[in-house]
């Protein structure tokens, strides 16, 4: 009976402390192992600090899943420990999305950590989240920033690319310097634009790239982009992160085909649309319908010179019809 009532006090006093016991050096491998089981993740901490009742600090958190990892410095969850759902405040962090070379760094938040059903959990934002990020082999000129907004946004814990949802974001790229790759340099040999094509590195102008994502698919809207100091080209389209396949449409506005191929006479926002497939990290241009198309508007360009016979064969020789353009966002960058 006396026994029974020590092993009774002695776990009760266990219980008690416990949040202190894991906090210590000894017992945070322990605590780690549990973080891990429940995160299907890697997780490293260089200290911590743990209350029944919160907040629960921890500093130097790194973690590695599948395809992401990332780093904070200071990480505060305002909530007691059975709990663990927020809110939390996160100073210095940083985000590294393998396949599409997406790092966000310096990151600075509000958020709660919300449950959905069958005991899954995400993170949603309390606040716009605006961050400085870098992509892989790229310079920039300016700082890079990621702003998302809150509505919408949903980060699954553990991380799922196909349960990732963020209503809207926008990445402000500005102007960056970065190396030619297969699709850039299908595209300079489609306008023959061989001086264009000797550098290996080039300058790149761009408007800010809106964008939401809904079940593993990316859905761009429109970017202008000055490639070489003197290419007008934009894009939108659809990223499929599960798949790995890009689904895009690279555009040729009017100014382009008029400097490159001397089409004239082109409404002011017309735009000559490719079809870009493949992978993330390889995109290719398909440009077999592009060739067409360009024969196509030069031919009908020629024909509206030759008078009456021209006229009567123009409708032999117009363009394919396109689907509407998303309109451009004036001012462009390179116009200042």
């Amino acid at each position: 009976m006396r026994s029974g009532l020590i092993i009774a006090i002695f776990l009760l006093i266990i219980a008690l402390f416990l949040p202190q016991i894991a906090s210590t050096s000894w017992g945070k491998p322990l605590f780690v192992k549990i973080l891990e089981a429940k995160s299907r993740s890697k997780i490293e901490i260089g200290s911590l600090h743990l209350s029944w009742r919160g907040p629960q600090q921890f500093q130097q958190l790194t973690w590695t899943q599948r395809n992401a990892s990332g780093a904070i410095e200071e990480l505060d969850i305002r909530a007691p420990l059975w709990s663990f759902s927020g809110p939390f405040h996160l100073k210095n962090g940083s985000i590294s999305i393998q396949g599409i070379g997406l790092i966000l760094e310096t990151l600075s938040l509000q958020g709660d950590i919300l449950k959905k059903p069958f005991r899954e959990h995400a993170i949603t934002l309390r606040d716009p989240l605006i961050a400085p990020f870098r992509l892989t082999n790229i310079e920039a000129h300016h700082p890079l920033t990621l702003q998302i907004e809150p509505a919408g946004f949903s980060l699954p814990l553990p991380y799922a690319a196909e349960k990732l949802e963020v209503g809207r974001a926008t990445l402000n790229l500005d102007k960056i310097r970065c190396k030619k790759g297969k699709s850039v340099t299908a595209l300079f040999a489609l306008l023959k634009a061989t001086r264009l094509s000797k550098d290996n590195q080039m300058n790149v102008w761009c408007t800010p790239l809106s964008f939401h994502i809904h079940k593993g698919i990316v859905e761009t809207e429109r970017m202008d982009a000055l490639l070489a100091d003197s290419i007008h080209i934009c894009t939108w389209g659809h990223i499929d992160l599960i798949k790995d396949q890009i689904d895009m449409v690279l555009g040729l506005p009017a100014d382009t085909l008029q400097q490159f191929f001397g089409i004239k006479h082109l409404p002011k926002n017309y735009v000559l649309q490719i079809a870009i497939r493949g992978s993330i990290q390889e995109p290719e241009i398909v440009k077999g319908p592009a060739l067409a198309k360009i024969a196509a508007l030069i031919a009908a360009g020629q024909l509206s010179k030759k008078g009456l016979l021209g006229n009567l064969a123009k409708p032999l020789f117009s363009l394919p019809e396109e689907k509407e353009a998303p309109p451009p966002q004036h001012p462009f960058p390179w116009e200042n």
